[in-house]
């Protein structure tokens, strides 16, 4: 699907090369534009061109990075305050952290600050995850205190920790990811996230 004026799937606003404006009169209205891509497994050296993956949407939303580095595909990040919708200020970090989203897992360059790129919120998504434990396909997938990563939710030990799990559970794993693996297939279902 071709959009004027807005990134595909896969690129960002300025790409990986062009300079960034200091000033944000041109793109400050493509802040939080959501959009809708089929599932399509990203493309590799390989398969120029994705294969559809499932049946199933991608729900986005298009932020600016304004964090204070780049971000790269698959990284679970937060909202910025003051600009819910419209941008991100970077990883999550804690346990408990209100994930509004995974970076396009499309993108084959990292998001420079102030660069927009769509963050994927709903659907199926290809997640950056821990490489101490595996994640078993079906199992609820959370943030984890790793920046921008996620790990299986285990039972909560608390009230706190219940709390947490609540607030940062992402979705659930829909292809089993082993301990080796950088990445895993989630169908995400972002409670904090989306337009």
């Amino acid at each position: 699907m071709t959009v004027t004026g807005l990134p595909q799937r896969g690129q960002t606003l300025y790409g990986p090369i062009d300079d960034i404006p200091a000033s944000f009169t041109n793109s400050l209205l493509k802040e939080g534009a959501p959009m809708q891509f089929m599932d399509m497994a990203p493309p590799t050296a390989g398969v120029p061109i994705g294969v559809r993956r499932s049946g199933m949407l991608a729900h986005a939303v298009l932020l600016r990075n304004s964090s204070a580095g780049v971000l790269v595909a698959g990284d679970l990040i937060v909202w910025e305050p003051e600009y819910i919708g419209r941008r991100t200020n970077g990883k999550t970090a804690a346990a408990g952290d209100y994930c509004c989203g995974v970076v396009d897992d499309h993108l084959t360059y990292s998001v420079r600050v102030n660069d927009l790129f769509w963050c994927i919120y709903k659907g199926p998504c290809l997640v950056n995850k821990i490489t101490s434990a595996g994640i078993a396909d079906l199992a609820i997938v959370e943030a984890s205190a790793t920046a921008g990563k996620c790990q299986t939710q285990a039972a909560p030990g608390s009230a706190t920790e219940a709390m947490n799990d609540a607030q940062s559970s992402i979705g659930m794993c829909i292809a089993t990811a082993l301990t080796a693996d950088t990445q895993v297939l989630v169908n995400l279902d972002v409670r904090f996230g989306g337009p």
